[in-house]
């Protein structure tokens, strides 16, 4: 959702546990602070409107997500297209999906392959609960499997939360677009954090 055919929902993401590298791919488990059933599986074509609902509540409200306008369907299923052989999950309590993440490469040509980016919400009322640290580590270890060496993600500048999330995380700075855009009358910057994934 940012940079012409290659767009990317940012990555707006809140948590509070360390990531954790493997796949639990239907894995069932309890979550601190959370009646129910937490699972994370493969997103589907299906699941295409919850991912909708859940990114453009942040559209809305925050400058988690970079746009300032509603993504339609259409978007949507783009930017899954673009990501579904690679790695795309959703986070479901009791059923009900209440975030997804995707890893992509950073380029789409084969000799960079080796820098993979990574995007995820979830709904605002489960952030802090550890989800979104469990969810990096799923993606971390998906990317290892398709040989990325390391990870990005592009943050708002305005988005303190979610940098400090990645700080905490493993990410460090790695650069800043200055003068990206403008939302809620505010101008902001595009912060790029890196995390390493061997050594």
């Amino acid at each position: 959702m940012k940079r012409g055919s290659r767009k990317g929902p940012g990555s707006g993401a809140g948590g509070s546990e360390p990531a954790r590298a493997g796949d639990p791919e239907g894995a069932r488990t309890g979550q601190a602070g959370l009646r129910g059933s937490v699972g994370i599986r493969r997103l589907t074509e299906a699941d295409a409107p919850e991912i909708a609902r859940i990114f453009n509540y942040y559209v809305r409200k925050s400058f988690a997500a970079f746009p300032d306008r509603e993504a339609g369907m259409p978007f949507i299923l783009q930017v899954f297209e673009q990501a579904r052989n690679y790695g795309t999950y959703a986070v479901e309590l009791d059923g009900t999906v209440i975030g997804f993440g995707m890893v992509r490469p950073l380029y789409p040509f084969p000799n960079l392959g080796a820098v993979g980016e990574v995007s995820y919400f979830i709904c605002p009322e489960f952030t802090g609960r550890g989800l979104g640290g469990r969810l990096v580590g799923i993606l971390e270890g998906r990317a290892r499997e398709l040989g990325m060496t390391s990870l990005v993600a592009r943050v708002s500048s305005r988005n303190r939360r979610s940098i400090r999330f990645h700080r905490k995380n493993g990410f460090s700075l790695c650069g800043r677009i200055r003068g990206v855009g403008e939302k809620f009358g505010k101008p902001f910057d595009v912060v790029i954090l890196q995390k390493p994934l061997y050594g």
